[in-house]
C-alpha cells in the first residue's frame, strides 16, 4: 500500500514539473516573440534612415542631423538591450561567475552617479546622496554598478525637470545593508507593477522628455540581486514616484584563522566570539584554501598555524606579501619550537608577532588587540 501511495505521490510530483516546464517553455517563447518585435522595429527605421542619408544627398543639414540622431539613439539603446539580454542569459544559465569582494558603498553609488550627471543637468534634477563612509559591502563591483546605474537611470528618466532624486545606503541587519533610489516622478500604474520583473512581459515607456528604454533592465536587476543573496522591492504611486529598495551582504570585518588543529579552533573561536564579537572568524584547515579564500575578501588579520598541511605558514605568508600593495597585512603566527631561524624566515616577510603553544588566552587577546584597535 505504502509503495502505491508513493507512486502516486510521485506521479503527481513529475505531472507538476512537468506544467511548471511547458509553462516556462511558453513563458520563453513569448519572450522571443516579443524581443523579436523590439529588435526589429528600431532596425527598419535605422535601415530606412540610412538609405536616405545615402541616396539624397542634398538633403539639408538639419535633416541629416535629425536622421543620424536618430540612428545613433537607436543603435545605443539596442546595443544595450542585447549587453542586457546576454548577462541576464548568463546568469540564468550559470555561466556568468559572480565574483565579489570588499566595496565602499558611499564610492560605488558616487561612481554611478557620475557616470549619470549629463543626463540629470539636461533636466536639472539635483541628485542627492547619503551613505556612510564607512559601510563596506561584498559585491561584484560590474554588476552592482549595473544595478544601481540602471536604477537611477530609471529616476532621471521618469522624472520631470526640477526634480530631486534621493539615494541612500545603510545598514539593513548585520548580514545586509540596504540601498535606496528615490524620485518625485511619474510612479508605476498597478497595471504595470506587476509586469517590472515578468520576462515574459517586457515593456517600457518613454521617460518624461521622450527617453528610449529597453524594458530588459529591472529583470536583470533583480536578478543580479538575487544572485547576490539580496532581495529586491519597491514603492510606488502614480504621478507621485517610485523608490526601489535592495538588499546586498555587508562586508564583515574578518578574521582569517589558518590550522587544521580542532583545539585551537575552539580555542580561538571562542575568543573572538566573546572579546571581539564585531568580526567575523573564518577558519581554513590550509594554506591554500586560506590563500584562495583572502584573495576573494581580504581579511582585517591572520592568524596562522606555522605547521600546516600542503604548504607551511612561511609559504603562506611568501604568497601573502607576493600579491599586497600597500599597507602589509598583519599576521600572527602559533608555533610549538619557536627559535631563531623561524624568528628570522617570517622576519624578512615583516611578521614579528608569535605565539608559543600551549595557547596563552591572555597573550593572543592582547596580540589580536594591537593589530584590530
Amino acid at each position: 500500500m505504502k509503495k502505491n501511495t508513493n507512486n502516486k505521490k510521485s506521479k503527481a510530483d513529475l505531472e507538476q514539473e512537468l506544467e511548471n516546464l511547458k509553462k516556462a517553455n511558453e513563458a520563453k517563447d513569448k519572450f522571443i516573440s516579443i524581443l523579436s518585435h523590439d529588435l526589429r522595429a528600431p532596425f527598419t527605421s535605422i535601415l530606412g534612415f540610412s538609405e536616405i542619408l545615402i541616396n539624397e544627398p542634398l538633403l539639408p543639414n538639419s535633416e541629416k542631423l535629425e536622421y543620424l540622431n536618430y540612428i545613433h539613439e537607436a543603435s545605443e539603446n539596442q546595443l544595450q538591450l542585447i549587453n542586457y539580454l546576454l548577462d541576464w542569459s548568463r546568469l540564468q544559465t550559470g555561466r556568468m561567475k559572480i565574483a565579489p569582494k570588499k566595496l565602499n558603498a558611499q564610492a560605488l553609488i558616487y561612481n554611478c552617479v557620475s557616470s549619470l550627471t549629463g543626463n540629470a543637468i539636461r533636466k536639472n534634477i539635483d541628485i542627492n546622496v547619503e551613505a556612510d563612509e564607512d559601510l563596506f559591502i561584498q559585491a561584484d563591483e560590474r554588476l552592482l554598478m549595473q544595478v544601481i546605474t540602471n536604477l537611477i537611470s530609471n529616476a532621471i528618466k521618469f522624472s520631470p525637470s526640477d526634480k530631486e532624486i534621493n539615494i541612500s545606503a545603510k545598514y539593513f541587519n548585520l548580514d545586509l545593508s540596504e540601498f535606496v533610489v528615490k524620485d518625485e516622478g511619474v510612479g508605476i500604474s498597478d497595471i504595470n507593477k506587476e509586469k517590472l520583473f515578468k520576462i515574459d512581459k517586457i515593456f517600457t515607456t518613454e521617460g518624461t522628455k521622450g527617453e528610449k528604454g529597453t524594458g530588459l533592465g529591472l529583470s536583470l536587476v533583480k536578478e543580479i540581486i538575487e544572485k547576490h543573496g539580496g532581495n529586491l522591492w519597491f514603492y510606488s504611486e502614480q504621478d507621485r514616484g517610485s523608490e526601489f529598495h535592495f538588499t546586498i551582504p555587508n562586508s564583515r570585518e574578518n578574521i582569517l584563522l589558518v590550522t587544521n588543529k580542532l583545539d585551537e579552533k575552539k580555542q580561538i573561536e571562542l575568543i573572538v566570539k566573546q572579546k571581539f564579537s564585531n568580526y567575523h572568524l573564518q577558519i581554513m584547515d590550509d594554506g591554500y584554501s586560506a590563500y584562495s579564500s583572502l584573495l576573494q575578501n581580504p581579511p582585517s588579520l591572520v592568524i596562522t598555524q606555522h605547521n600546516l598541511p600542503l604548504m607551511d605558514a612561511v609559504q603562506l605568508v611568501k604568497l601573502i606579501r607576493k600579491e599586497e600593495r600597500g599597507n602589509r597585512l598583519p599576521i600572527i603566527v602559533i608555533v610549538k619550537n619557536l627559535n631563531e631561524e623561524i624568528k628570522s624566515q617570517y622576519k624578512e616577510l615583516s611578521v614579528t608577532s608569535f605565539i608559543k603553544k600551549p595557547i596563552d588566552e591572555d597573550l593572543i587577546t592582547g596580540e589580536i588587540e594591537t593589530y584590530l584597535h
